[in-house]
């Protein structure tokens, strides 16, 4: 319809973009005729609401026939209990529930093949808590142990736990272990190239992990003598900055024996 009315209308309101659309449009030899909903099913169809949206409610003669064929029904009838079993008849059948009138009303018995269905008719209107979830299942329905069933099922309920927050986890401070001597942990790196007017191009700079400034070291010194934190003994690690970058390998490899002191 909005199509029609455009390339019908007689006053000109478009914008230019519009106007270029509507006369490539209006270029091909065809006839555009509005269609009324009731007159063309397949655009209804297609623009109606999703039909699984819609949740069918609980099949009472289906549950008349599961008790029957359930053992711990039959168990239920016999059982020595507070609670009052009576047949309640459904509509003018000859079928009958067993439900608990002991409240005032009648209360259907779930045999264990039905009771995950019951449970996502209910919590599955607006999913509330496991609290307003086993008090809305209590007040309509009876199985044994209806409440642990009722928390297990809301705990692992996919859309509560996408869209409920229930504890905000935080991570702790790491866990950083203190150095039981000077220099043990070391970090090396190159410096440079530099230009080659100065006789070293490459100083070696060691940075200790107590925040203490870094110490350059020439490069063409390490035959000779040792940098100034291998003075107080060989480090017990190194990190060398190279590709890929932060390579650990052990003191001995760097410095070597000759250094330890």
């Amino acid at each position: 319809m909005p199509l029609v009315h455009a390339l019908t209308r007689q006053k000109d309101a478009w914008s230019p973009r519009q106007r270029r659309h509507l006369s490539a449009i209006a270029e091909f030899n065809c006839t555009l005729t509005h269609l009324p909903g009731k007159k063309n099913p397949v655009a209804d169809a297609l623009s109606r609401i999703e039909i699984n949206a819609v949740q069918l409610g609980l099949d009472y003669n289906q549950l008349a026939k599961e008790q029957q064929q359930d053992p711990e029904t039959t168990a239920v009838r016999t059982a020595i209990t507070a609670i009052q079993w009576k047949d309640v008849p459904l509509g003018d059948s000859n079928i009958s529930i067993l439900c608990d009138v002991s409240t005032g009303r009648p209360r259907p018995w779930i045999p264990s093949s039905l009771r995950r269905h019951v449970f996502n008719l209910i919590h599955g209107l607006s999913h509330p808590s496991r609290r307003a979830t086993t008090q809305l299942l209590t007040q309509k329905f009876i199985w044994h142990k209806i409440s642990r069933d009722a928390g297990n099922w809301v705990r692992s309920c996919v859309p509560c736990q996408k869209s409920k927050v229930h504890r905000h986890t935080e991570t702790g401070p790491g866990a950083f272990h203190q150095p039981q001597r000077r220099f043990a942990h070391i970090h090396v790196d190159v410096v440079g190239p530099l230009p080659m007017d100065i006789v070293t191009c490459s100083p070696l700079s060691i940075a200790p992990p107590d925040g203490q400034k870094p110490s350059p070291w020439p490069t063409q010194h390490l035959l000779h003598a040792p940098p100034p934190c291998c003075q107080v003994g060989s480090p017990d690690s190194a990190f060398l900055n190279t590709s890929p970058p932060t390579v650990a390998q052990p003191s001995h490899r760097i410095y070597g024996p000759p250094w330890d002191s």
